[in-house]
């Protein structure tokens, strides 16, 4: 099989991207790793080897792709391109896929949902799936709450590797968080929760676009970066990114097995929306987390964290056990591969 590959988020890409050639297929991007080989993609994630991918295909897409002109070339998908595939992958962002119809329509498709629907997105959707050959890869079952819900072919959450995201070890006893631009995308962030519990107890903010915020360090620069942040603090902050079900830092962070604090439903909406934030739901509050609404318990649950071992053990092993049962990517393949048969 020959996916085209139309990516909006360089992280999930670089997750599917790996899985999918992990199971035989063929790929090609319009994102961060259109060429896995060369070093112009994004920093935070590592160059990738993709024993599918041929460099002599590639080469052959060029005069498609040129992301120097306008429109994206992600908006600019010939009928001739759109052929050389036998199915085009759209992850979350609409615009490529109605753009394009035209062009693709006769093209078996497929909606991956990456938490970021909202009723607009839905409506929009309806008459494509109605009247084309697309399918729906939804993120999370909390999506069916969305007003005009245009429905699903398979529920397939995102994975991590299990291998990769462990280790959690502690040793710099104070609570951390991963986010990007948290100041400047504030109501979406919970970013003045942060500021507040972070007047209790201090938490170190990491991630783009944060300079000149309030608990700043640096920017994750690397994969491994991220990896160190996430075993060597004792604590994590967990605060979302509305109107998302859940993150992939929250993922990330979870099956590392750090001690976390989630922000709960009260927090983790949007106030006039549909409730479709699902963590709160897939932490078992005191056990495998924690789930607060208060910026003062959060603080006060991450001093017992810091000064209970016992306890910090006990919360990162059940997290860690209950994060790979959700997102472990060995436990997902088996869905992949049996949707993928119904293309």
């Amino acid at each position: 099989m020959k996916i085209l590959y139309v990516s909006c988020h360089s992280v999930l890409e670089y997750d599917e991207l790996r899985m999918f050639d992990d199971m035989g297929i063929e790929i090609f991007s319009l994102g961060t790793y259109l060429n896995p080989n060369e070093d112009w993609h994004a920093k935070t994630r590592p160059k990738i080897k993709l024993t599918n991918w041929k460099h002599e295909h590639y080469e052959s897409y060029l005069k498609y792709v040129d992301y120097t002109k306008s429109p994206d070339c992600r908006l600019n998908i010939s009928k001739e391109f759109a052929d050389k595939f036998d199915v085009i992958y759209f992850m979350g962002w609409t615009d490529p896929l109605t753009v394009n119809w035209e062009n693709i329509k006769h093209k078996p498709l497929i909606w991956r949902t990456i938490g970021q629907s909202a009723k607009y997105t839905e409506t929009l959707m309806q008459p494509y799936i109605k009247n084309g050959n697309i399918k729906v890869v939804r993120y999370s079952p909390f999506e069916r709450k969305i007003e005009n819900y245009s429905g699903e072919d398979v529920l397939i959450r995102f994975s991590k590797r299990k291998n990769e995201w462990d280790g959690w070890r502690g040793e710099i006893k104070s609570p951390v968080t991963v986010a990007q631009t948290f100041k400047i995308r504030e109501k979406a962030t919970c970013y003045s929760f942060f500021v507040d519990t972070s007047k209790i107890l201090s938490c170190k903010l990491y991630g783009l676009g944060n300079e000149n915020t309030e608990g700043y360090i640096e920017n994750s620069k690397d994969l491994e970066t991220l990896y160190d942040i996430y075993r060597k603090h004792a604590v994590y902050y967990s605060f979302g990114t509305k109107p998302a079900s859940y993150t992939l830092n929250f993922v990330e962070a979870w099956m590392t097995g750090i001690p976390l604090i989630a922000i709960g439903p009260k927090n983790g909406n949007f106030i006039d929306a549909e409730k479709i934030y699902e963590v709160p739901f897939l932490i078992e509050n005191g056990k495998t987390g924690f789930i607060s609404d208060n910026p003062e318990e959060f603080a006060s649950i991450a001093k017992q964290l810091i000064g209970d071992d016992k306890l910090s053990k006990s919360i990162s092993d059940n997290g860690r056990i209950a994060a790979i049962k959700l997102f472990e990517e060995s436990n997902n393949i088996p869905l992949w591969k049996e949707f993928f048969k119904l293309i």
